[in-house]
Formats: structure tokens, sequence, C-alpha cells
């Protein structure tokens, strides 16, 4: 019997989701794929938290040293 494009398409699925069609390279790339996003929120955060220390810290000095 003749395979169906389809069938071929979902069947490959599974190996792509576990990550086994390409081996240990492949689980590497996965593992810094998926803590991307967590690197990502904790670089801007140290980078928000950073500017809005600057900005409460400079109006500080504005107002009460350099007065």
């Amino acid at each position: 019997m003749k395979s169906l494009l389809g069938d071929r398409v979902l069947n490959s699925f599974t190996p792509l989701h576990y990550g086994t069609f390409g081996g240990l390279p492949t689980r590497i790339l996965y593992i810094f794929v998926g803590l991307a996003p967590l690197i990502l929120f904790i670089t801007s955060f140290v980078m928000w938290k950073h500017r809005y220390k600057t900005k409460f810290t400079t109006g500080f000095i504005k107002r009460f040293v350099l007065k």
C-alpha cells in the first residue's frame, strides 16, 4: 500500500517533538532554544531595573544635592 503524504508528515511530528530525529546535536540545540525565553526575561528585567534605578537616583540627586 502506498503511503500518503499526509501520513508521512504526521508521523514525522513524534520524533520532532521528542528531539530524537537528529541525535545529540538537536537535543543540545533544543536545550538552548528552551532556555532562550528565560534568559531573555532575566536580561530584560535587569535592564528595566537598572533603568528605573538610574532615573530614581538621578532625580534624587537633582532635588536634594544640587539645591
